[in-house]
């Protein structure tokens, strides 16, 4: 569905007119994108991907804005495995000095906060590529579909419909219709979770070679 038509759902739910009602287009169009979000964070089924040049001086690099998760790092074109700093002072019997100064060829990374550290540190720059789950950017044009486009996620277009029918009848105090629609966007949300799975049970996710 497109934003138009999950618009004109969300109004003949709320038996409200094309024009001059009680919600206007853009209270119900920032609400569609709040549940989306929401619906991209609880169920973490969008993947996303971010390329960028890696400066060799730098510490660390900034995880995208939208990110919920890294899911993997590709660096020249090897795919690196995810540790954590303890992990890694573990290793090194609690000596992070050993690790942190560390140079050359990257064999891992972790995440701290919002940035992420590859190890050892690269020596030259090189494009490096993120995984990750994300957000979903806003609808603005009537014409955009939710959740990037992704085909396979077309379907949970009522989900959203059904958040923000939710939020309008709380909002407005209708308790009992309110509880109606929670029930039936957090059965939606399930059913996302299902399809996630069922797509990767088909979907082998092979982002690069694995180092060897």
């Amino acid at each position: 569905m497109q934003l138009s038509e999950i618009l004109a759902e969300i109004k003949r739910s709320l038996k409200e007119p094309d024009t001059g009602g009680h919600w206007t287009d853009s209270e119900l169009i920032r609400r569609v994108n709040l549940i989306q979000a929401d619906i991209c964070r609880k169920t973490e089924v969008l993947l996303k991907t971010a390329t960028v040049n890696f400066n060799a001086v730098a510490e660390n690099y900034p995880i995208p804005a939208d990110c919920l998760k890294v899911v993997a790092v590709v660096y020249e074109n090897k795919r690196i495995i995810g540790t954590t700093a303890q992990q890694l002072d573990d290793k090194c019997l609690f000596n992070s000095r050993i690790w942190r100064e560390a140079t050359g060829e990257p064999e891992t990374y972790y995440q701290e906060f919002n940035v992420i550290n590859l190890v050892p540190k690269p020596t030259n720059a090189s494009d490096i590529t993120l995984h990750y789950i994300g957000v979903a950017d806003d609808m603005v044009n009537s014409t955009d579909k939710p959740f990037n486009n992704t085909e396979q996620l077309q379907s949970a277009s009522q989900t959203i419909i059904d958040g923000v029918i939710y939020r309008c009848m709380l909002e407005d105090g209708n308790i009992q219709l309110s509880d109606r629609y929670n029930n039936l966007y957090i059965q939606g949300l399930k059913d996302i979770k299902d399809l996630k799975f069922k797509i990767d049970e088909v979907t082998e996710f092979t982002i690069a070679r694995p180092r060897g």
